[in-house]
């Protein structure tokens, strides 16, 4: 059996495709976990992979918060207080956190493992943590199954499970937009590392169930 491998980070070398994934990104995860960590005061807030910034600007300007990025391009980009750094090894006090978020990130480590020990490092007794993954079968009208990548859906809330005793989980399996043509199939498949030419046996317009989990843990 291969061992799952990350996905390969290419926000530097490839910015384009980045812009291209997240437009118009249907089922994403940031507003719900910024709702949540808004209702019960969980501050400050590091956002692990922040890219461009995006959880700290739905947070609001009232809100501590610290973005934490590899790529140097994002970190040139960001909004708000960001930070070039490695998510294995957070520039952080122990125990002074309130929330830690690795959105649609995990998948880039090797060893998500550390990152999340990281997290449960940095967070504060009661402080939640919060991650995301899709998974394999994601998106089956229009691509394969892809293979195991290092942090799937199918085994998000067990590796979370291995650092924080106290882990819920939210799933989803439906339909959730429409491509229209096959130029927007391509531009997809583009935006999430796959083969534009899967395209080319697509009906459209396709409808494209997302399924995938946002699992959070709690530092007891």
């Amino acid at each position: 059996m291969n061992r799952p491998r990350a996905l390969p980070s290419d926000y530097d070398t490839n910015p384009e495709r980045w812009q291209i994934a997240t437009s118009g990104a249907a089922g994403d995860v940031h507003e719900s976990v910024a709702e949540r960590i808004l209702a019960h005061g969980l501050y400050p807030v590091v956002d692990v992979g922040s890219g461009q910034g995006r959880l700290g600007e739905l947070l609001g300007p009232g809100v501590a918060y610290l973005g934490i990025d590899s790529s140097p391009r994002q970190v040139a980009h960001s909004i708000g207080s960001v930070a070039l750094a490695d998510a294995c090894h957070l520039p952080i006090r122990d125990q002074s956190a309130g929330a830690v978020a690795a959105l649609w990130m995990l998948y880039h480590l090797e060893e998500p493992l550390l990152a999340i020990r990281e997290a449960h490092r940095v967070l504060k007794r009661g402080g939640l943590f919060f991650a995301c993954s899709n998974r394999r079968d994601d998106s089956p009208e229009i691509r394969p199954p892809r293979q195991a990548t290092t942090f799937d859906a199918e085994e998000a809330p067990e590796v979370v499970g291995q650092v924080f005793d106290d882990v819920g989980v939210h799933t989803w399996d439906a339909p959730m937009f429409t491509l229209p043509d096959r130029a927007a199939v391509r531009r997809y498949l583009v935006g999430r590392m796959m083969d534009p030419a899967f395209a080319d046996e697509i009906e459209t317009p396709v409808a494209v169930t997302k399924r995938g989990c946002l699992v959070w843990g709690r530092k007891r």
